[in-house]
């Protein structure tokens, strides 16, 4: 007797063959770097007594009976940690080849933490069937030459100078990854810093662009770390700097020759600085 879904057989069929690509992802930690993240993040975006606290959402209950079976463990939160670091004291290459396999590629956001901390977006293809591939964050783009200019003994003395000089290099570095062949699409994160509603470029105030890029290399970089975005003392989060880069960005990658390269708007929801408001992409 026939099945009512025996009609469905070709869409299992389609479904089994077509690759798995995480689309958007960050590194791994280094193991040097394992005890700077809690592993409570892999459920929520919280953090201090709110990461905590997550203990008692859908989303870690979800996690840790997910966890558990796939570990072989009790389901609970303490014997998925115990196990999960067992796993990785019998053999961390190990461990993340269980975790990655079936996944054909991944797309890496390597823009989130520092240089160092985390492991390279290619490392990764070790454990993927095929290589995995990069995503630009622009705002770390737009960090890096920042910090560049208060490190130079030759920056531009005007605010309306620096503000030529980093439109003039950061169009420069996206009309490279533009071209790079392991750069698959870039990110904007200005829904953290200022939402979702980007105003027409003929909009943008330059004067307070100027401003903005004027403030963030008076305050400076930290001197304990090394010159890139993640030592600035103040963070790209100005309304009108922001609007400017994703405008330039856009600018760039729509001229750019080649395949057109998309650029991701990160809308996900738990981070301390999100606005709900201004977070949903019918803005855009």
């Amino acid at each position: 007797m026939a099945s009512a879904y025996d009609d469905f057989r070709p869409l299992y069929a389609a479904i089994d063959s077509t690759p798995l690509i995480d689309n958007h992802a960050h590194p791994l930690l280094t193991p040097e770097n394992y005890g700077t993240r809690s592993l409570l993040s892999v459920a929520s975006e919280a953090g201090g007594a709110a990461l905590e606290d997550s203990k008692s959402s859908l989303a870690h209950v979800r996690a840790v009976k997910q966890l558990a079976d796939a570990l072989g463990c009790e389901e609970t939160w303490d014997a998925v940690v115990a196990s999960v670091e067992r796993k990785r004291a019998e053999s961390r290459d190990g461990w993340v080849r269980f975790c990655l396999a079936g996944i054909e590629s991944i797309l890496i956001d390597d823009g989130l933490d520092a240089s160092g901390r985390v492991e390279t977006y290619d490392w990764h293809s070790n454990f993927t069937k095929s290589k995995c591939k990069r995503i630009v964050r622009i705002e770390t783009v737009a960090s890096d030459i920042i910090a560049r200019l208060c490190a130079s003994t030759s920056a531009p003395e005007t605010a309306g100078g620096a503000l030529n000089y980093f439109i003039t290099e950061f169009s420069k570095e996206i009309t490279i990854y533009a071209a790079d062949p392991e750069v698959v699409g870039f990110k904007s994160i200005i829904c953290y810093r200022r939402g979702l509603d980007i105003p027409p470029y003929k909009t943008l105030n330059v004067p307070e662009a100027e401003e903005a890029l004027a403030e963030i290399m008076s305050a400076g970089l930290n001197d304990d770390s090394p010159v890139s975005g993640f030592s600035l003392k103040k963070r790209l989060e100005h309304s009108h700097l922001n609007i400017l880069v994703v405008h330039c960005a856009a600018r760039v990658i729509r001229k750019a020759h080649g395949p057109n390269k998309p650029i991701q708007f990160h809308t996900g929801l738990g981070d301390t600085d999100i606005r709900l408001t201004k977070s949903s992409p019918s803005h855009l």
